[in-house]
């Protein structure tokens, strides 16, 4: 059985590594394709990004678990999965709007940044491909942790 990716401390701790890498580059396309500050750019980029990893993490968890590859065909795996990328993009990008409400309701405007239309679509996309992204890695540990226990029989 697939462990839960913040189930020991070791994946925890590469799992938010890889989620923070991921918010770092988040961070910088924006800062280049919204030349805004550097802060700015991490401001709202790692925190969002953050909470996406968990978010992604836990339902693509249970998803894998739910829809096994080796039971299911693909014609059942593909458009659950492909229905929550789309949700899960869809509340990505809503989080990137309620943080970035969130800075510039609290006055600190110099931390807020805007989040054009080009800006939006760049981060529901990012969180669709990371779903599947993250989806694909899921699997991945799966079938190397079942392929384990096929080798200690």
């Amino acid at each position: 059985m697939m462990h839960n990716p913040l189930s020991t401390r070791r994946s925890a701790v590469l799992y938010l590594l890889v989620w923070l890498f991921l918010g770092g580059i988040l961070g910088a396309l924006i800062v280049i394709s919204a030349n805004i500050g550097w802060v700015n750019g991490f401001l709202f980029a790692i925190p969002i990004t953050t909470i996406y990893a968990y978010a992604t993490g836990y339902s693509v968890y249970y998803l894998c678990r739910a829809y096994p590859l080796a039971e299911k065909v693909p014609a059942q795996v593909i458009p659950v999965f492909g229905v929550a990328a789309i949700v899960s993009g869809l509340f990505w990008t809503a989080s990137a709007y309620l943080w970035n409400a969130l800075w510039l309701s609290a006055g600190l405007e110099w931390a807020g940044i805007e989040l054009s239309r080009a800006l939006s679509v760049l981060i529901f996309g990012l969180g669709v491909v990371l779903y599947g992204l993250s989806a694909v890695v899921h699997y991945l540990v799966i079938e190397f942790e079942r392929t384990q226990v096929a080798e200690r029989r």
